[in-house]
């Protein structure tokens, strides 16, 4: 990641004690700040399903999930199912890049309570915040 110009990164998570039909059990973000768009939009290139191999064999299927949902310069939408004591899990996760902003939103609960329009809206939401927010076109900070 360094060799594409990384400068920064951080991971936040929500997670819900209560059912809900209003938000799923979890949402998190995962966000990378690069010195240019070419580093964010190369980590979206390379999210697909040989990332998750190592967790095949767990009972999980994932697939990328094709979509004509278009979330800031480019996105790719991975989808992670399980099932387990009758009860179907999903996860989905949407990576995008947005100038030298990278984002990978994910959103899990069991497959009833979750969709991925609700996770596209969180995305959106956060794409929203980066639109208005004042960018340069390359990061000159260098910590």
């Amino acid at each position: 990641l360094e060799a594409n110009g990384l400068v920064d990164s951080w991971y936040v998570s929500y997670a819900s004690d209560a059912d809900s039909a209003i938000a799923p059990a979890g949402i998190s973000d995962q966000v990378v700040l690069f010195r240019s768009s070419t580093g964010a939009q190369l980590l979206v290139s390379m999210s697909d399903v040989s990332t998750y191999t190592d967790r095949l064999s767990n009972g999980w299927s994932f697939t990328v999930q094709e979509t004509d949902l278009q979330i800031g310069d480019l996105t790719q939408v991975v989808v992670v199912r399980s099932e387990g004591g009758g009860v179907s899990s999903v996860r989905y996760i949407i990576d995008f890049s947005y100038r030298n902003f990278y984002h990978m939103v994910t959103g899990w609960d069991e497959e009833n309570e979750m969709s991925l329009d609700y996770l596209a809206n969180v995305a959106r939401t956060l794409l929203a915040k980066l639109e208005s927010a004042p960018l340069s076109n390359i990061v000159t900070y260098h910590p």
